[in-house]
């Protein structure tokens, strides 16, 4: 190998890992996002789950209730 042909590698050599670090920089921030979303998510099932279970408990225990409600 010459010594062009060896700079020339070298210069491909430097070229990939530069875009290996930027790729790997852009798939940190990817991670980075998923995670926020993933946290934004449970914490509004968590409330969606709360709200869910006291309308649960305050909905009348008896079937039919709306109807005899409405005949009022």
């Amino acid at each position: 190998m010459t010594d062009a042909e060896a700079e020339a590698a070298n210069k491909r050599h430097t070229a990939a890992l530069n875009e290996l670090s930027s790729a790997r920089d852009e798939l940190a921030g990817i991670v980075s996002a998923a995670k926020g979303i993933r946290s934004r998510h449970e914490e509004a099932a968590g409330t969606v789950a709360a709200v869910l279970k006291a309308a649960g408990e305050q909905a009348p225990k008896e079937p039919g209730f709306a109807a005899h409600r409405a005949a009022d």
